[in-house]
């Protein structure tokens, strides 16, 4: 084939995609007005994508959907959601399906880790659905960071104690 083509089969290559419909009912909970049918991801080298499917079982208003994604460890790595991004969902109705797709920067090490989704309503006291291990993803690679964020860090105290007859160097 051609260069292209030879290129994207090799790119392919690195891409891992893993979908879910079928989850642990003990470990959902929520009333069930919306619900999770469906959680999938797709691996690359610059990106996690990950896709929730909902169907709405009553109507409600302005829903905020979230995800968590957890280390190999299980410590929370990312959390985000609708509300935090501005996004407004607007009221649902009964029947409605709902498909959201986030994309995470591909800044994760090597390792399993787990995705959390979830639907609450608009101010977070009613939890229409969540589940806890709704899909997951694997990084086979090792990226040229492991950290997910910088914070904001004091230095203390930086002290050199040099030996006597040391030269200072300019």
């Amino acid at each position: 084939g051609t260069p292209e083509k030879i290129a994207a089969a090799y790119q392919k290559l690195f891409i891992e995609t893993h979908e879910s419909s079928s989850f642990n009912e003990a470990e959902r909970w929520g009333s069930g007005d919306v619900r999770v049918e469906k959680a999938s991801t797709r691996v690359d080298g610059q990106k996690v994508q990950i896709t929730t499917k909902y169907k709405v079982r009553e109507s409600v208003e302005k829903p905020i959907f979230g995800l968590s994604i957890y280390s190999p460890g299980d410590i929370g790595l990312v959390d985000m959601n609708t509300y935090q991004l501005n996004k407004q969902t607007g009221d649902l109705n009964t029947g409605d399906l709902v498909e959201i797709v986030w994309e995470v920067p591909n800044i994760f090490t090597k390792g399993k880790y787990r995705v959390s989704v979830g639907c609450t309503n608009a101010s977070f006291h009613k939890t229409y659905d969540q589940v806890p291990a709704a899909t997951d993803f694997r990084i086979t690679n090792e990226t040229p960071t492991g950290g997910l964020i910088f914070p904001a860090t004091k230095l203390q105290s930086y002290k050199v104690t040099r030996r006597k007859g040391a030269k200072s160097v300019k």
